[in-house]
C-alpha cells in the first residue's frame, strides 16, 4: 500500500496493515514516526518481553529472522512488535519471506529505512503488498511545516503571534527532530508565557550567518555603501562559502521585492503585499523593504538579478577570486539604490 502525504498522518494514526516501512530523507521524520506507530502497539517500547528492536544489518544473511521475531510470543501476553532499523534493499528478501506465510497472532512488524528510490526493491514490495505500507518522509517546507509546528504549539497550549511564527519557520533546520528541540528549546525560553513572540525566537534561535548575509542584503538595496563594505569585511572573516552563500541570499531578496513589487503594481497595498511574501518580511525589516519597494523600478530590478545570476556564474568560470566577484556585484547594487536615493530627494 503506497501511503500519500496527504493520508500520512490519518494512516499512522490507524494503521490498516501490519507492516509499515517508513523511509525517506527526513531521518528524523522516519525516527518520530516509528516510535508513534511503536507506541500504539505497545505501552513500554523498551519492554524487552514484547519489544523486539535491531539494526537490519545482517537480515540478508539471516532472512528467517523476521520470521522468527514476529512469531515469538510475548511472556506476559499482549502484542508482539519488531523494530528493525537502518533498512535499505538488502531487506526485501526477508520481508518477501514474511508476507509470504505470515504467521498468526497479534504483532506489528516497523522498518526504518533511509531515502528509498522509486525503483527501491524494498520500497516497491512495501507499496504494492497487501499485509504493508510505504510512507515516505519528506522535508516538511513552506505552508506545511507552518502547520506542523503550529499543532507543535498547540499540543503545548502556546501560541505564536504571526511574525513569531514565519521567524520560527525560517530559523528551524530542516530534520524533524531536531525542529521538535530546537521548538522545546523556544518554549522553556519563554517559560510560562501563553504567547511566542519574534523577539523571543530571535534571541533563543539566532542564526548569526543567515542574519548577517540578510543584513548585507539589506544594507545593498537600501543604498548604504559604506554600511555595507563594513558589513562584507566581517563577512569575509566569519563565513564560509562566502560567495556563493552571498550571491544566493542576493538573489533571494531582489526576487521577494520583485514578487512583492508586482502585486503593488496590481493594486496591491505596500503592507499587504509584503505580508504575503512566505516567509513574510522580517518584522525589524519592514521599513527598509517598503522603502526599497517605492525606491527600485521593475526594469532596474530584473538588472540587479541578472547582475548576481551573472556573479556566481563568474565565480565559477573566471578564475578572479571568487569573494571579489561577490563583493563588487552588492557594491554595485548599493551604488545603484544610492543613486537612485539621489534622484528621490
Amino acid at each position: 500500500m503506497k501511503i500519500t502525504p496527504a493520508n500520512a498522518e490519518s494512516f499512522l494514526a490507524k494503521p490498516s496493515v501490519p507492516v509499515v516501512v517508513l523511509y525517506g530523507v527526513d531521518r528524523g521524520q522516519v525516527i518520530e514516526r516509528a516510535t508513534r506507530l511503536a507506541r500504539l502497539v505497545v505501552e513500554d517500547i523498551d519492554d524487552p518481553f514484547c519489544v523486539s528492536r535491531f539494526p537490519a544489518e545482517g537480515l540478508a544473511d539471516s532472512p528467517a529472522r523476521l520470521i522468527e521475531e514476529v512469531s515469538s510470543t510475548p511472556m506476559m501476553g499482549g502484542r508482539r512488535l519488531v523494530w528493525v532499523r537502518d533498512a535499505d534493499d538488502k531487506a526485501e528478501v526477508p520481508l518477501r519471506l514474511l508476507l509470504d506465510k505470515p504467521p498468526g497472532g497479534d504483532w506489528m512488524l516497523i522498518i526504518e529505512a533511509g531515502n528509498l528510490e522509486a525503483k527501491s526493491r524494498l520500497r516497491k514490495l512495501a507499496e504494492t503488498a497487501p499485509m504493508a505500507a510505504a510512507v515516505a518522509c519528506y522535508v516538511s517546507e513552506g505552508a506545511d511545516l507552518q502547520r506542523l509546528v503550529a499543532g507543535w504549539l498547540r499540543e503545548a497550549g502556546r501560541t505564536a503571534s504571526r511574525d513569531a511564527l514565519d521567524l520560527l519557520i525560517q530559523r528551524l533546520p530542516p530534520d524533524r527532530l531536531a525542529q521538535r528541540q530546537e521548538l522545546d528549546k523556544v518554549l522553556t525560553y519563554i517559560g510560562p508565557a501563553p504567547r511566542l513572540e519574534a523577539e523571543d525566537v530571535e534571541a533563543c534561535l539566532q542564526d548569526q550567518g543567515t542574519a548577517r548575509l540578510d543584513e548585507a542584503c539589506l544594507l545593498a538595496a537600501s543604498g548604504q555603501v559604506a554600511a555595507l563594505d563594513a558589513a562584507l569585511q566581517r563577512l569575509l572573516t566569519s563565513e564560509d562559502n562566502l560567495p556563493t552563500s552571498l550571491l544566493r541570499a542576493a538573489q533571494r531578496h531582489l526576487i521577494r521585492l520583485r514578487q512583492a513589487q508586482f502585486a503593488v503594481q496590481s493594486g496591491e497595498p505596500v503592507d499587504m503585499a509584503m505580508k504575503a511574501l512566505r516567509p513574510e518580511v522580517f518584522f525589524r525589516h519592514k521599513t527598509a523593504f517598503a522603502a526599497q519597494l517605492r525606491l527600485w523600478p521593475t526594469r532596474l530590478l530584473d538588472e540587479a538579478l541578472a547582475r548576481m545570476v551573472q556573479a556566481e556564474a563568474a565565480t565559477r568560470s573566471t578564475g578572479a577570486p571568487a569573494d571579489l566577484i561577490a563583493c563588487r556585484a552588492l557594491m554595485d547594487i548599493a551604488r545603484r539604490a544610492a543613486a537612485l536615493n539621489t534622484r528621490a530627494i
